[in-house]
């Protein structure tokens, strides 16, 4: 059976994606999304005690050392949350609550790089999905 690679949104005049239809809808839909920060990540290293991220795109600018936190929310079908680590060392990305990051629990997290960015997608209830550059 053939894949079809047929977008489901128009694309914009004057760019050319050449990554899985997925990425280009996902893409396509952070267009118009609210800004916050820089943030601060908190250096409690707990998901509890984390600075909390909201959905659209969060920029973190200021991240003091290994096991700095941020949390996002609730992980609900059609939500994104972009994060852009622009802080000095790697941070961890918390879940609200229960909620995994793939197949990570929310209290555990995964790590973001200094100088790197996260986007993450909601599909299904309770578990997000992320790409990273």
């Amino acid at each position: 059976m053939a894949l079809t690679t047929t977008p489901t949104v128009s694309q914009p005049a004057g760019r050319r994606l050449t990554d899985p239809v997925d990425t280009v809808n996902l893409l396509a839909q952070l267009e118009g999304l609210a800004v916050y920060g820089p943030l601060t990540a908190n250096s409690a290293g707990t998901q509890a005690a984390a600075t909390p991220l909201r959905y659209g795109l969060n920029q973190v600018g200021t991240v003091g050392g290994a096991n700095y936190g941020v949390v996002l929310p609730a992980a609900q079908p059609g939500c994104i949350v972009a994060v852009s680590n622009a802080g000095g060392a790697s941070m961890q990305i918390f879940g609200q609550g229960t909620d995994t990051l793939r197949a990570t629990a929310g209290s555990t997290g995964v790590a973001l790089v200094n100088a790197h960015d996260m986007i993450l997608f909601c599909v299904v209830a309770g578990r997000w999905n992320y790409v990273t550059s």
